[in-house]
């Protein structure tokens, strides 16, 4: 069983960007249900979970695509045979069991919201991907990733909220990451628009109720949405393979300033812009598409 991998067989392999992705995700909500400040006994074994998590995911989307009779990713480890199909689900399962564990350091809330997260990133990666309800269920992983940060003080109702915007985005990324094996059609293009126009509603909807106290992160939401108008326009004209591929990039490191724009919306205009930090590593570790 070939399981040694070199390190960059190990960053190829999970996916290191997507691992500050998860960490933007869970600092914020952890530090809007904190004020601010860091609870590290619970904060480092979120991240810890959070991250083996991702790596799972990842680990086994490669291991079911290998068992549906695919070549896995494109530069894929097992399709290259760099590490053989048996290794990559011990791996895979073995993280997930890590995540588990991290999570139960933090706590019982904490345990089980990743034993819901556990299983919503099987049924993404193993069998809901190339669907519509795929979408769903990706947005759900991230919403599920801020239930998790915001365990450390109580998953209170207008604190739940916030991770709604977030929810509505990453289904429409996820829209997108589905058409850039084939390119995106005009109906693929108004469904994640209309999806990335909620996400914007929502966050109106919550600086109109009061639960967000910080309403001038609306100046920043309106260029925000006059260029994903703009980007969407130029993929109804050009939605070629490459052209979704070049997009889904830029939004998936998107997720960051939203996770900040809403840290700073909830009050935190002094350690939003250190969220800002981690595209930083995303940015020298670019991933190739999902």
């Amino acid at each position: 069983m070939k399981i040694a991998l070199s390190t960059e067989d190990a960053l190829q392999l999970v996916r290191l960007p997507a691992t500050y992705v998860v960490w933007s995700n869970i600092l914020a909500a952890h530090l809007i249900a904190t004020g601010g400040w860091p609870h590290w006994l619970v904060l480092i074994p979120q991240l810890a979970a959070g991250t083996a998590l991702c790596w799972s995911g990842v680990v086994l989307k490669e291991c079911f695509a290998l068992r549906q009779g695919g070549t896995g990713e494109p530069s894929g480890l097992l399709a290259s045979g760099r590490i053989s199909g048996q290794a990559a689900w011990v791996l895979g399962g073995g993280l997930m069991v890590l995540g588990l564990a991290f999570a139960a350091l933090a706590g019982g809330t904490s345990l089980r919201i990743a034993v819901a997260l556990g299983l919503a990133i099987v049924a993404y990666r193993g069998f809901l991907q190339d669907t519509l309800l795929g979408s769903v269920f990706m947005g759900a992983i991230h919403y599920m990733q801020w239930m998790f940060g915001l365990t450390v003080a109580g998953l209170e109702s207008g604190a739940q909220a916030l991770a709604v915007p977030v929810f509505l985005y990453v289904a429409a990324l996820t829209v997108l990451v589905g058409a850039q094996a084939k390119g995106a059609a005009p109906q693929t293009t108004r469904i994640a628009g209309v999806l990335f126009g909620l996400a914007a509603l929502v966050i109106v909807e919550l600086v109109l109720a009061g639960r967000m106290e910080q309403p001038l992160i609306l100046a920043l939401v309106a260029p925000a949405v006059l260029a994903l108008g703009y980007w969407l326009w130029r993929l109804t004209a050009d939605g070629s393979p490459a052209a979704v591929q070049s997009l889904v990039q830029r939004l998936t490191f998107g997720l960051i300033p939203l996770d900040a724009l809403l840290l700073a919306g909830s009050g935190h205009w002094l350690v939003a812009p250190f969220l800002l930090l981690l595209l930083v590593p995303g940015f020298v570790f670019r991933p190739s598409p999902e």
